[in-house]
């Protein structure tokens, strides 16, 4: 192109969905958003050219975070009920629904499409023992319902 001073090159890389998200996981990347760059409608019928690009885009681009990155920009509210004697720690302020986990002490908070938002722990004033171990998942699940 004449208006390079330098020659180019785009490096060219011809990888399935799962193999990005492998290397991305492999480098303690988390993946935020994928977003297709491609020309606008207006665009492609301005150059005709573009049309392929338009419907099979050329690049993606991810935006990402260090794993635990995300996690640190967050609001995190911690409420203890002596009445009900409960302790809540939620990290995302939305409706969602409380269910059980493996521990019948412990209650996640999920949204509708099974997004853990946080966690209510019951009986806090009468807990003894060993500390309280849950694993929360981060991804979706199935049954996920609205908060009453």
């Amino acid at each position: 192109m004449a208006r390079l001073r330098h020659p180019w090159e785009t490096p060219y890389f011809s990888r399935t969905l799962g193999e990005w998200s492998a290397l991305a996981a492999a480098a303690g990347l988390l993946i935020r958003r994928i977003h297709e760059a491609r020309p606008t409608r207006e665009q492609v019928e301005r150059r005709p050219e573009l049309e392929d690009c338009y419907r099979l885009p050329y690049f993606l681009v991810f935006a990402t975070a260090k794993d635990g990155e995300l996690m640190a920009q967050k609001r995190v509210t911690f409420w203890y009920d002596p009445e009900g004697d409960f302790l809540e720690v939620i990290w995302e302020q939305q409706e969602g629904s409380f269910r059980p986990t493996a521990d019948r002490r412990v209650l996640e908070k999920v949204d509708t499409e099974g997004k853990v938002l946080g966690f209510r722990i019951l009986g806090m004033s009468t807990h003894k023992g060993p500390p309280l171990k849950v694993v929360l998942p981060s991804g979706a699940a199935p049954e996920r319902k609205s908060q009453p």
